[in-house]
């Protein structure tokens, strides 16, 4: 399709394309429909086989990451406690603001032994047994005699 326009059409619908996705808050697909762009020539042609035009989309979706960081800040002065704390889970990890679990698991084994982990998913667990872990020793088969 791009070819059928042309390289002056072709940039012109770059050039839409870029503002249509800055005014819909980096959002692709929307850009895409309201220029009636298909998708596998934005994804496949566009990006692919222009550097510069990808370049632009980066920057551009930087500009909307800018803005929306500039309206947690807002919040965040406002007092608004969970954007506070949405922007400490983010960055700041290592000062222990994090809801993760840290598991750490040391073990001997026999490298001659091969061993299966099956992991529990929590919809299966027992309440009074979270993230437990199942280790099971797993034979070795020897194909030569047949045991």
């Amino acid at each position: 399709m791009a070819r059928k326009w042309g390289v002056k059409k072709t940039k012109e619908m770059k050039d839409a394309f870029i503002e249509q996705y800055v005014k819909s808050d980096g959002m692709v697909s929307y850009a895409l429909k309201n220029l009636n762009i298909p998708n596998y020539l934005y994804y496949d042609v566009w990006l692919k086989e222009d550097p510069d035009f990808k370049k632009r989309v980066e920057d551009s979706y930087e500009k909307v990451i800018d803005y929306v960081e500039s309206k947690l800040f807002e919040l965040i002065r406002n007092g608004d406690k969970t954007a506070i704390l949405f922007y400490l889970k983010c960055h700041g990890k290592n000062r222990g603001y994090i809801e993760r679990k840290q598991i750490e698991q040391t073990t001997t084994m026999n490298l001659n032994t091969p061993i299966q982990i099956n992991i529990i998913p929590p919809q299966l667990q027992q309440p009074e047994e979270p993230n437990k872990l199942e280790i099971k020793e797993v034979k070795k088969i020897d194909k030569k005699n047949g045991d």
